[in-house]
């Protein structure tokens, strides 16, 4: 039994029980050898041998029994020099006897077989005091193990009934030898010490009391990340977190506590009304200005009574700046369209204004109540009435954009004597928006004032007028240069052309004011010109003064009579102005048409999702949407799941009965589809892939199906650009990150014709508006998920422990089914952060975390309740089951070795279990209960399961 004791030592308690035993093994044996030697010096041997164990074994006897009690702050080195002290001096005394004879007299060895001799034992002085000291020993372990029953209520009674029932077999087998008397010719006293031993240590062993100190420690309120108050009925402050301490401002706790609330945060008063409710809460700011936060109070009843209240701070700051920030997106978005230069209004089918922006009231120079008439005015049918008069030819375009959709583009409109102080050109972009029926819904105009354009493009067309009257007047730039580019004549004009002063220009290489890679380009003129060719061409020179100017120069040969070229006759005209001017007005064109397509785009794309929160329902709309737009008949959307990592159909529109039973729960790997996403079939985002240039039961072993084949009245046309049953068109939907979600694919064109590029841009456009619509979802998702589950372990947090656990609390009872709470919480976890580091506390908290997910079923809600605090709800288990799962998860943490960078370290826990019943109201009170059997698992030791029935 020593041995069995000190080979499981690390179990605190064991320990001075192996010495007890291994004490009682020394006393055994020499009380043996007494029994069995006749030889005077073996037996005086053997009398030692016995006189160790005899003085040894009370001492141990206590050690044990403070051990396994939990009064180990007694244990300490003085303690232990104590108690040395009366055996060794006893020994002494035993090996010293026959000088003094304080131990015993008139001592005769003896042997206690039947023949041997036999004779009474006369006792000293010092052994009476060792047997009061021995005495006192066993009973201060008798004492302390019935006051630990009493107080803690820790051990069971059979044990501790067991072990009084052998301590008093031990003193009544003592009694027996102090009195000689003996049983079987043997000494009882041996025998009885070993009974107690081995009742202790079976016990200890089938109990497992190692170490039942009670360190018990609330870390519950101190770790929570949120504030927390305590306050009493009168409004004082009994107790706060650091969390609260560091929103109220207070540097330690006695500045809050006992001082009234409202003293402290002064803010009080105007909150309460606001917080009666015991689910209401209110947003207030605390503290630094910029910080926002949520106040809840939750009320504390006492015996059914109010005794106080909990007040929870929680804090909001990021969620406020998100909100602000979308708020502040949304007013910048519309300060865009009410401040944007072009002038943008929305009319319904009807032509009845909705909503303009004052860019458009100023083109039209529309006074508030033709406005309001035009807002107000009730219409049965589309008309076109004298205001509209300005859009001349292009009326019927405009008519079919209300009509039947589509856009329209009217370049330039003359609006003079439409309205005083409008604007005498515009130009207008119609974009019409359809409901889900193709059915025109509003129409979105866009109007441009370019009056002030059109007023430079009508001066320059004058002053070219006026350029070809100087030319035809001489009043262009003209020289005469001969075959080498030197100037031989040049004009007035021509000279102020190359900024030099008069007569300066003669006699000078034109070299002389270009670079050379325009020298190159003249150079190359002049060899047409020897062919006696006429060119016109524009080159770049560069005057005196460093300018760059862009001519336009006509020149033409001159030739002797004799056919020798000798130079060549130009007209030089100084095109610089002219040709800023155009790349200035090709640019504001082109700007302001991009600005045009993407604003109508961001309309309509925005009032799409607007009008459809629900993912799927936008999904289908937009499914819905491009069959329409598109003229296709079948428009399937296949979307990826990221778990299994395979596409499937989604949403569809226009497929068969048919083609729903082949497609119906299919699936693509990733890799099958990535393996026909190729270079040579991509178009823009879209991928066309024509018939005969891919192996499909080779290269796609998908289950595919072809609406055109199945279709028995469908006929090829007869033309070049004719879709095959074999052509497949999709286009990867793509998020901003480059993510692939999945695939929109369209299939039998209702023209019969492959789809042009316009098409190819319009599906793209719809797979933007799907990329968003799951963009949005996803956002959202992330948001709802980020609200309830720990960032560190992944579990769910106490809102979402909330927001679970009362649903199954509430199945429980209205189904009557059973449900069982475990409340476990990891023994000493403040060692692992002091003494290693947080990030090693972070490693355990998660391989605490696994454990509790690999010993629970999947349907079983995990939680964290906060820093090392766990919740676990077996939902459909009674109490006994359970207490086996706690035990079984108790001991799987037991046995986990947590690899980090410290060395391997061991885990323990402690778990409070209890079961739903009657008297039980809600899930709080649930946990409460459980909270408390953990706190009795930390009285009784840690490491180990307490209950609640």
């Amino acid at each position: 039994m020593a041995i069995f004791c000190f080979t499981r030592r690390s179990q605190r308690g064991l320990k001075p029980m192996g010495w007890m035993m291994l004490a009682v093994a020394i006393w055994t044996v020499g009380y043996a050898g007494l029994i069995v030697t006749t030889d005077s010096a073996l037996l005086y041997a053997w009398h030692l041998l016995r006189g160790l164990g005899i003085v040894t074994v009370p001492t141990f006897w206590l050690l044990f029994v403070l051990r396994l009690s939990g009064y180990t702050r007694w244990l300490n080195r003085q303690f232990y020099w104590l108690l040395a002290v009366e055996p060794v001096v006893t020994f002494l005394l035993l090996i010293t006897n026959e000088r003094h004879g304080w131990i015993s007299r008139g001592y005769l060895w003896e042997s206690a077989l039947p023949f041997a001799p036999h004779r009474v034992v006369q006792y000293g002085p010092w052994f009476v005091v060792n047997l009061v000291y021995d005495i006192g020993l066993m009973l201060a372990g008798v004492l302390v193990l019935l006051l630990v029953q009493r107080r803690r209520a820790s051990m069971p009674r059979q044990y501790v009934g067991m072990i009084l029932m052998g301590i008093m077999i031990a003193g009544v087998a003592s009694l027996l030898s102090i009195m000689q008397i003996r049983i079987l010719w043997m000494d009882p006293m041996p025998f009885g010490f070993l009974l107690v031993g081995i009742i202790a240590v079976w016990g200890v062993t089938i109990y497992r009391f190692f170490d039942l100190s009670s360190m018990a420690h609330n870390m519950l309120v101190t770790r929570l990340e949120d504030g927390v108050i305590v306050l009493d009925g009168g409004q004082r402050v009994v107790d706060v977190n650091p969390a609260a301490m560091r929103v109220l401002g207070c540097s330690a706790a006695n500045q809050c506590i006992g001082r009234p609330l409202q003293a402290i945060l002064p803010k009080w008063n105007a909150l309460e009304p606001g917080l009666m409710e015991p689910a209401a809460c209110v947003e207030a700011i605390l503290g630094e200005p910029g910080r926002f936060f949520e106040l809840r109070v939750i009320p504390l009843n006492v015996a059914q009574e109010k005794a106080g209240k909990l007040l929870v701070i929680h804090d909001i700051t990021e969620r406020k700046q998100v909100e602000q920030a979308l708020r502040l997106s949304s007013e910048y978005n519309r300060a865009l369209i009410e401040h944007s230069p072009v002038g943008i209004s929305v009319r319904d089918r009807l032509g009845r204004l909705l909503s303009y922006n004052q860019a458009w009231k100023q083109i039209w120079a529309m006074p508030d109540e033709a406005i309001a008439d035009d807002m107000n005015r009730e219409r049965q049918e589309l008309v076109f009435d004298r205001r509209d008069s300005y859009l001349g030819d292009y009326l019927p375009e405009v008519e079919r954009v209300y009509r039947q959709g589509g856009s329209a583009h009217l370049p330039e409109l003359k609006t003079r004597g439409v309205r005083p102080g409008a604007a005498e050109w515009v130009s207008q972009y119609f974009y019409a928006i359809q409901d889900a029926n193709g059915v025109v819904d509003r129409v979105v105009i866009l109007t441009e004032d370019i009056t002030h354009r059109k007023r430079i493009t009508d001066e320059l067309r004058e002053s070219q007028a006026s350029y070809q009257m100087l030319i035809e007047s001489l009043g262009e730039g003209i020289c005469i240069v001969d075959g080498d580019e030197k100037f031989l004549f040049a004009n007035p004009a021509c000279e102020a052309i190359f900024g030099v002063s008069t007569g300066q220009l003669v006699g000078q290489d034109i070299h002389n004011f270009t670079d050379d890679e325009n020298y190159a380009a003249i150079r190359l003129q002049t060899v047409l010109r020897r062919r006696g060719e006429k060119s016109t061409y524009q080159p770049e020179i560069i005057r005196p003064d460093g300018q760059r100017r862009r001519l336009l120069v006509t020149a033409t040969p001159s030739f002797t009579k004799d056919k020798q070229f000798i130079g060549a006759f130009a007209i030089l005209t100084d095109i610089t102005d002219l040709k800023q001017a155009e790349t200035r007005l090709r640019w504001s064109n082109e700007r302001l048409q991009r600005q045009n397509d993407l604003l109508a785009q961001i309309l309509a794309v925005g009032d799409f999702l607007r009008l459809h929160q629900d993912t799927s329902a936008a999904l289908t709309e937009v499914v819905n949407a491009a069959r329409q737009a598109l003229g296709f008949d079948v428009v399937v959307l296949n979307l990826l799941d990221p778990q299994t990592g395979k596409y499937s159909v989604h949403v569809f529109a226009g497929l068969s009965d048919e083609g729903q039973r082949v497609l119906a729960g299919a699936t693509y790997a990733k890799d099958e589809i990535e393996r026909i996403m190729r270079d040579e079939f991509r178009q823009g985002r879209c991928y066309f892939i024509p018939a005969g240039c891919l192996d499909w039961e080779r290269e796609f072993p998908g289950p595919t199906f072809d609406p055109l084949e199945a279709d028995p009245h469908w006929s090829k046309p007869d033309a070049a650009d004719a879709w095959d049953p074999q052509d497949a068109l999709f286009v990867p939907i793509e998020l901003r990150q480059g993510e692939i979600v999945g695939l929109l694919w369209v299939d039998a064109p209702q023209t019969g014709r492959r789809p042009d590029a316009d098409t190819l841009r319009a599906l793209e456009i719809f797979a933007n508006q799907v990329a968003v619509a799951i963009e949005n979802a996803r956002l959202f998702s992330q948001v709802q998920h980020l609200a309830i589950v720990d960032d560190l372990t992944g579990l769910y947090n106490r809102r979402g422990l909330f927001e679970l656990g009362n649903r199954e609390v509430e199945r429980a009872r209205r189904f009557d089914r059973p449900l069982a709470a475990l409340f476990l919480d990891i023994d000493h976890f403040r060692d692992f952060n002091n003494r290693y580091s947080h990030a090693v506390g972070d490693q355990v908290l998660r391989s605490v975390v696994d454990c509790c997910r690999s010993s629970v079923r999947v349907i079983d809600l995990v939680a964290r309740y906060g820093g090392e605090e766990f919740i676990i709800l077996l939902l459909e288990t009674d109490l006994d089951v359970a207490c086996h799962v706690a035990e079984r998860l108790r001991n799987n943490v037991e046995a986990m070795r947590v690899k980090t960078g410290c060395g391997e370290l061991g885990v323990t826990i402690s778990i409070g279990v209890t079961a739903l019943t009657s008297e039980i109201p809600d899930l709080a009170a649930l946990l409460d209960r459980a909270n408390r059997a953990e706190h009795r698992a930390k009285d009784a030791g840690r490491n180990c399961v307490s209950v609640i029935t």
